[in-house]
């Protein structure tokens, strides 16, 4: 494959999906970068990100087809992305969202990927979470928990801090997606 795979993990409200977007925007007239949209067993009007909307029923179909090469469950909902390896082939840079927990999984697939694990300080993510709105403190709680564990490791992990103006972290985000300063 002539393409780059690169894949955001990090805990629930470190600013992934703002990230996303501004890189998203960022390269918006560069055809040369794909940034995929997940299926998500979550309603599309129940909020978060701009998502494909999918039933449990059709998601476990689409995965035993092989349609998702990369999956994963999460906080009650399953994640899939669509097939994207005609894009790698096309040598274009594919960027998604995912768990830190498939990274070995597409590393085993895919051969080579960039791992931006996006992490942010307990108490801004405390904050982040709260202003979202979208758990309980019990939930929230837990995401806390889950935080503080270890990020993926393996080559090709950068590990990104997304705690400075967001205007500024995006032009950081945004190089290490163009492979910018000899980055993987």
């Amino acid at each position: 494959m002539t393409g780059r795979l690169v894949l955001v993990a990090g805990p629930s409200g470190v600013g992934k999906d703002s990230l996303l977007d501004g890189a998203k925007e960022a390269l918006a007239g560069d055809s040369g970068y794909l940034f995929l949209r997940r299926y998500i067993t979550r309603p599309a009007e129940a909020g978060g990100e701009d998502h494909n909307e999918i039933s449990e029923t059709a998601f476990e179909e689409r995965r035993a087809a092989g349609d998702f090469p990369l999956w994963w469950d999460a906080h009650g909902l399953r994640y899939g992305l669509p097939d994207f390896s005609g894009e790698l082939m096309a040598g274009r840079t594919v960027i998604a969202n995912v768990s830190r927990g498939v990274i070995g999984d597409a590393r085993r697939k895919f051969g080579a990927v960039t791992a931006i694990h996006v992490t942010a300080p307990a108490d801004k993510l405390r904050q982040r979470l709260l202003e979202r709105g979208r758990e309980t403190e019990a939930e929230i709680e837990r995401r806390l928990a889950r935080a503080a564990a270890p990020g993926p490791g393996g080559s090709g992990v950068i590990e990104f801090s997304n705690e400075g103006p967001l205007d500024a972290e995006i032009e950081r985000f945004t190089a290490i997606i163009r492979g910018e300063g000899g980055l993987p």
